[in-house]
């Protein structure tokens, strides 16, 4: 069973808006939909591959990632090993990054 080692919650544009609005908001999340990354693992395949506490998964290659929910599709259906190419929005700006999964720890 592949895996990235991250913790996500879902984002939309709509929870965004409302999320930036707020005076007290400690950060600006971008007004896109996807997987935002609320944790990352230590040692994990997303650590490995650059994945920050933040980070907004809005594709994997050419693949819309609309929510976690996808995003956790696209592992499953990945090979262990094999790079998956991520694209994130990091602070406002576009990246890449190429994450590879491994096998679930515990399933040995």
């Amino acid at each position: 069973h592949p895996y990235l080692g991250v913790q996500l919650v879902p984002l939309t544009a709509r929870i965004a808006r409302e999320h930036n609005r707020d005076p007290n908001a400690l950060v600006e999340l971008p007004e896109l939909s996807g997987a935002l990354v609320q944790s990352v693992l230590p040692d994990s395949p997303a650590q490995e591959g650059g994945l920050r506490r933040g980070d907004l998964v809005v594709a994997v290659g050419e693949t819309p990632i609309p929510d976690p929910q996808a995003l956790l599709h696209q592992v499953d259906q990945a090979e262990i090993g094999a790079p998956l190419s991520l694209q994130i929005n990091r602070n406002g700006q576009a990246m890449h990054l190429t994450v590879k999964p491994s096998a679930l720890p515990g399933l040995g």
